[in-house]
């Protein structure tokens, strides 16, 4: 994941408006039978994905080694018989803009399967994750492995690709599957997709990507994976209600504005193409030589890898899907989410040190969002408030 300055997001924060009412559904009260599919990936695979691409051979997935990853995924779309992407192949040279010397600065590899009905096969959904990372120390004593920055996206992408590939599983609408390169160095590979679609950009109906799947939220919130982006496209709601319900692990629905633009939903949520962002947030390993692939939490890879790929089976069979909703649609089960965070956050058992400022804060926050939630109406104001409280806490505590 893309390391931003935390802080210097909140001046550029979406514009939130309106109030909103308390009566959505919980998506752990999903019911099971509404269900129209089980999606079931290959945990060991997921994991053995995570320990290739995680292992000192890959050497932190940058520089000389980078050609092996490429390979790596190259292989495994070519071995499902999926269709490159590109005119020329799996690969998609990133370059310099406006650069003339043809030179390479990174690679995107991307798929795709086109869909089965012949009008909804004009749309299409994007599955993806970086493959990037920060390769080794300068003195060549330490590797950055990144297994779960981001082997463990890079696994959920592969396998969900497997499980589309299956004739039973063939989408009404058409998919990419893409690894970005660059995504540790600005966002560059996925702007630079962006700016050079395979597909029209109208005919993209929904991005979705994962970035660090596998640990937990400084080791707390072991049971959540954090999505945010559905205020853009709120009818994505239900497809994480059923995706989710039946699992160990929740989808807790956030706005973008609380963390700001951290990885590759970026360039597109620039272009007002709905995107959902999965993530399990930063863990105490996060850019260090320490996120090796041993330390992953492999239950919630699976769970989460699932999540992601159901998500992604119900928007591609889907009636019809939104578009892009130029006013931000909240929910009341951010405040849910975020009551939730706080009181795990707030308990002796997270091992956090809050004291003073910090613990004053979280107190008076978790107080007021329950007195809302009570209330049944959050308005903009409030909403804000609340916000900028949660970024002043993960800021200075997490």
């Amino acid at each position: 994941m893309m390391k931003i300055v935390f802080v210097t997001f909140i001046a550029t924060a979406l514009t939130w408006s309106g109030s909103i009412a308390t009566e959505a559904a919980s998506p752990a009260n999903a019911d099971n039978d509404s269900r129209s599919l089980r999606v079931d990936l290959d945990g060991k695979k997921l994991e053995k994905h995570v320990y290739k691409l995680a292992s000192a051979e890959f050497g932190g997935r940058s520089g000389t080694k980078a050609d092996m990853t490429i390979e790596y995924i190259k292989q495994h779309f070519s071995s499902l018989n999926l269709m490159p992407a590109f005119a020329n192949g799996y690969i998609q040279d990133v370059l310099q803009a406006g650069e003339n010397s043809g030179k390479s600065y990174g690679r995107n590899i991307a798929a795709k399967i086109e869909g089965s009905d012949p009008v909804l096969s004009r749309d299409y959904i994007v599955v993806s994750a970086h493959w990037d990372h920060l390769g080794g120390s300068k003195d060549g004593k330490k590797i950055f492995a990144g297994a779960d920055d981001n082997a463990s996206g890079v696994a959920m992408l592969l396998e969900s690709a497997s499980w589309f590939a299956r004739p039973e599983n063939r989408p009404k609408r058409s998919m990419l599957f893409v690894a970005f390169d660059l995504e540790e160095f600005g966002l560059f590979g996925s702007r630079y997709f962006a700016a050079h679609l395979p597909v029209e950009e109208s005919a993209i109906r929904l991005f979705i990507t994962a970035d660090m799947i596998g640990r937990s939220l400084s080791g707390i919130c072991r049971e959540w994976v954090f999505v945010m982006g559905t205020e853009r496209l709120p009818q994505s709601r239900e497809w994480l209600m059923k995706a989710q319900a039946g699992k160990l692990f929740k989808a807790g629905i956030m706005g973008t504005d609380l963390v700001g633009v951290r990885s590759d939903y970026g360039p597109f949520m620039a272009r007002k193409v709905p995107y959902l962002f999965f993530s399990t947030g930063e863990s105490k390993v996060y850019h260090t030589p320490d996120d090796k692939p041993e330390t992953l939490d492999y239950e919630k890879l699976e769970a989460v890898s699932e999540i992601i790929c159901e998500t992604a089976a119900l928007a591609v069979s889907a009636e019809k899907i939104g578009s892009w909703s130029e006013k931000p649609v909240p929910t009341p089960e951010e405040m849910k989410v975020i009551a939730a965070v706080l009181e795990e956050m707030k308990s002796p058992e997270s091992g956090l040190k809050i004291g003073g400022l910090q613990l004053s804060t979280l107190e008076k926050t978790l107080e007021n969002v329950k007195k809302m939630l009570s209330a049944g109406v959050i308005n903009e104001a409030e909403r804000k408030a609340v916000i900028r409280a949660v970024q002043f806490l993960k800021l200075t505590v997490l």
